[in-house]
C-alpha cells in the first residue's frame, strides 16, 4: 500500500512528539522539541480510512496517556471532518478523544491525553507536512500485521500463530493490539497460554524482565498444579526494590504490558475453594499485631496475608515467627525512597502472588482497622458474605466507624479494642474500605480495588445497594474511596486512627504506607493533625461501641492460642519492651525540641496531654 506519512499539528500550532523522560506523547513547538531532543510522532494512513497509526520517527516506544503500555505504533480511530480538513482521534478501548492541552511554558510541552468524552478545539488535529519513505525500517510490515488483527472477526488464531511461529516476533505489535481485544478474546488467549507450555516459554523469552511473564505466570501455573498440597501460610520470597514499579502499575485500570493483562485473565479463571482472607501492610506495628490477627481469625477470616517494610521495632522477627508457625503468610517488601509501599504490596498480592486466589473474598485493611458486622442482623461473617453473594457483587464498600481517643493520654499494653470503646463523628465516616473478589481485580489503592478498564465491576455498599460516590460531602474528593450515603447499619470498619495521645505522637512521627517512603522519624509535627486529635480527645458526643466484642467473643482465647507458641510469645514481649523504650526516647526528643525551639500553642497543649517531659529552656 502507498501510505501517507505526515506530521500532526494541534490547535495550539504545535506538533506531536515523544517526551524523553516518561516516553509519553506530548505537543511542542518544533524548535523547542529539537533543543530538548524530543522524537517526532508521525501519522500514517492505513488500509482502512477509519484508522490512523501514530508512529515514532526512530522506532522507539511511547505511551498514549493515560494508557500505560509503551509501543512504537499506536493505532487510533479517526473521525474525519471533511468540511474543516481536520480529524479527531479516539482511543480504541476507552473511546475517549485524544486531547492536546495548551503548552506549559515552564515544561516546554503540553500533555496529550485520551481522556475526553466529547470533541472541541483541543481535540482537533490536522496533517501538515507530508513525507515519503520516512518510516523506520519494517514499519510497513508491522502495520499490515496489526491491521490484519484489528480487522479480523476472530484475531486470536492469528495472534497465537504469530507468537508461536514468527521468527522475529515484535513486542510492539502485541502491545498495540491490546486495546482492540474483547474480554472474551483475552480469556481465550489466557486459556491457550495456560494449556501450552511452549507458548508460556515463548512469552517468557520474548518479554525479558517483565515480572508477569517471568514470575507471576510461572508461579500461578505451579501453584495451580500443586494447589491441593500447597499451604497458604509461611514466609514468601521478599519483594526487591527492583519491583518498586508495582506501586504505579495498573493504577488507572490500564495494563502495563501484554503479559500483565494475559496473566490477569489467567487469574480470573481460578475457582476459589475457600471463603475469606485479609490482606494488610505493616510498618512498626509490632505491639498491635497479635491482637489484630487474633481478632480477624476469631470472627471467621480463614487466613491473613501481611506485607511489611522498613521495620525497626522487631516486627520482622514476630512476623517471621507467626509465619513459621502457620498463623499468617508474610512477605517482606523492600522499597526505595519515594515508593508507596502499600500500593506496591497490593499490586503484588493481586497480580503476582497466586495464594490469594483461593479465597472468594479478600478484605484489604490496615493494622488500625477492624472489620465489624452487625451481630443483630448476621450470625457470622459467613452469613454476611452469603447475603452479598445472593446478588451480583464484585466488591463491598464498607464505611469507616471512627473510634476516638476517649481522653486516654498514656499508652499501656492492654488490647486496643478494650482500651478504646467510644465511636465519634456519629459513628460513621464517608471514607470506605473494601472487601472484594481477588480474581476480579488486578491492583488496589488504599481504599478500593481497580479492575481492568474494559470491565465494569459491581460495587455495593455494606447493606447491599449500589455504591454511590458522585455527590460527595463538601470538602471530600469525588471518587470511589468515599460514599455519598455512608451507612454502618450492616457492617463497618472500626478505625482506631487516634488511640492514646502518646500513640498518636508516635504515629505522627513516622511514615505512612500509602505515601511515598521517607527515611527516619519525622522531625516536625503537622499542626493540623494535632488540632484534629485535640478536637475529638474530650468529645462529648460519643457513641459507646457495642458490636465488636459480640463479634469476637473468642478474642482472648485466640490471642492466647497464638501466644502459646513460645517463639511468638518471646518475640512479642521483646517488641513491647522495645516500644516502651522507643516511646520514652521520643517523648524526650520532643521535650528537647520544645525547650530549644519555639513551639505553637497547639503543640504545647498536645505535649501536655502526651506527658512530654518539661525541661528548662535551652
Amino acid at each position: 500500500m502507498n501510505r501517507q506519512i505526515f506530521e500532526i499539528s494541534t490547535v495550539h500550532q504545535s506538533q506531536l512528539f515523544i517526551e524523553h523522560e516518561e516516553r509519553c506523547v506530548v505537543s511542542a513547538q518544533k524548535d523547542q522539541a529539537a533543543s530538548r531532543g524530543y522524537v517526532p510522532i508521525y501519522g500514517v494512513s492505513t488500509e482502512n480510512p477509519r484508522y490512523i497509526a501514530l508512529v515514532s520517527a526512530d522506532g522507539s516506544d511511547f505511551a498514549v496517556q493515560p494508557h500505560a503500555v509503551k509501543t512504537s505504533i499506536a493505532m487510533m480511530r479517526a473521525v474525519v471532518h471533511a468540511e474543516s480538513s481536520c480529524w479527531n482521534l479516539l482511543h480504541p478501548s476507552s473511546f475517549q478523544y485524544l486531547s492536546a492541552q495548551p503548552i506549559d511554558s515552564e515544561a516546554g510541552f503540553g500533555a496529550v491525553i485520551a481522556n475526553r468524552i466529547s470533541d472541541k478545539e483541543w481535540e482537533e488535529f490536522r496533517a501538515t507536512t507530508i513525507f515519503e519513505n520516512a518510516l523506520p525500517p519494517g514499519t510497513d510490515q508491522k502495520l499490515s500485521i496489526l491491521m490484519s488483527w484489528v480487522e479480523a472477526e476472530n484475531p486470536i488464531p492469528g495472534i497465537l500463530q504469530y507468537l508461536k511461529f514468527s521468527a522475529d516476533p515484535q513486542i510492539c505489535l502485541l502491545g498495540a493490539v491490546i486495546p482492540f481485544l474483547t474480554p472474551e478474546e483475552f480469556q481465550i488467549l489466557a486459556s491457550e497460554t495456560i494449556a501450552d507450555k511452549e507458548l508460556q516459554g515463548r512469552i517468557r523469552d520474548l518479554f525479558k524482565g517483565d515480572i508477569w511473564a517471568e514470575v507471576a505466570m510461572p508461579d500461578l501455573l505451579a501453584w495451580r498444579e500443586h494447589r491441593n498440597a500447597a499451604a497458604s501460610s509461611g514466609i514468601r520470597p521478599a519483594m526487591p526494590q527492583e519491583w518498586d514499579f508495582l506501586a504505579t502499575a495498573g493504577q488507572h485500570g490500564y495494563p502495563a504490558s501484554f503479559p500483565h493483562i494475559v496473566n490477569s485473565f489467567a487469574r480470573r479463571a481460578i475457582k476459589p475453594r475457600r471463603s475469606a482472607c485479609v490482606v494488610a501492610t505493616a510498618r512498626n506495628e509490632g505491639i498491635y499485631l497479635v491482637e489484630w490477627i487474633a481478632y480477624h481469625r476469631a470472627i471467621g477470616f480463614e487466613h491473613i496475608f501481611i506485607y511489611s517494610n522498613d521495620n525497626d521495632d522487631g516486627s520482622d522477627k514476630l512476623l517471621e515467627a507467626l509465619a513459621r508457625n502457620g498463623v499468617i503468610t508474610w512477605v517482606r517488601n523492600e522499597v526505595g525512597t519515594g515508593t508507596r509501599a502499600q500500593i506496591k504490596a497490593y499490586t503484588h498480592a493481586l497480580s503476582v502472588m497466586p495464594d490469594i486466589l483461593d479465597y472468594r473474598w479478600a478484605l484489604f485493611i490496615d493494622l488500625d482497622e477492624f472489620f465489624v458486622y452487625n451481630p443483630d442482623i448476621f450470625a457470622s461473617l459467613s452469613d454476611f458474605l452469603e447475603f452479598h453473594e445472593s446478588r451480583e457483587c464484585d466488591a463491598i464498600a464498607i464505611n469507616w466507624a471512627p473510634v476516638g481517643s476517649d481522653g486516654i493520654d498514656e499508652w499501656n499494653n492492654s488490647p486496643v479494642t478494650c482500651r478504646f470503646t467510644a465511636l465519634i463523628e456519629e459513628g460513621v465516616n464517608h471514607y470506605i474500605k473494601c472487601m472484594f473478589k481477588p480474581t476480579k481485580f488486578f491492583v488496589a489503592d488504599a481504599h478500593c480495588p481497580v479492575d481492568i478498564n474494559i470491565f465494569q465491576s459491581v460495587f455495593r455498599n455494606s447493606h447491599g445497594n449500589i455504591h454511590k460516590y458522585f455527590l460527595p460531602k463538601p470538602g471530600l474528593p469525588i471518587g470511589m474511596s468515599v460514599s455519598d450515603e455512608p451507612n454502618v447499619e450492616f457492617a463497618s470498619v472500626y478505625h482506631y486512627f487516634y488511640k492514646s495521645t502518646q500513640e498518636f505522637l508516635w504515629k505522627s512521627s513516622r511514615n505512612r504506607g500509602d505515601h511515598p517512603k521517607s527515611d527516619g522519624l519525622i522531625g516536625e509535627l503537622h499542626e493540623g493533625m494535632l488540632s484534629l486529635f485535640l478536637s475529638q480527645h474530650h468529645a462529648e458526643n460519643k457513641i459507646q461501641e457495642k458490636r465488636l466484642v459480640r463479634c469476637a467473643h473468642f478474642l482472648d482465647k485466640e490471642m492466647q492460642r497464638i501466644l502459646d507458641f513460645s517463639e511468638i510469645q518471646i518475640v512479642h514481649e521483646s517488641i513491647i519492651d522495645t516500644f516502651r523504650t522507643a516511646l520514652n526516647m521520643l517523648l524526650m526528643r520532643h521535650a528537647i525540641r520544645a525547650a530549644s525551639h519555639a513551639i505553637s500553642d497547639v503543640e504545647r497543649e498536645f505535649f501536655r496531654y502526651a506527658k512530654v517531659p518539661i525541661i528548662p529552656t535551652l
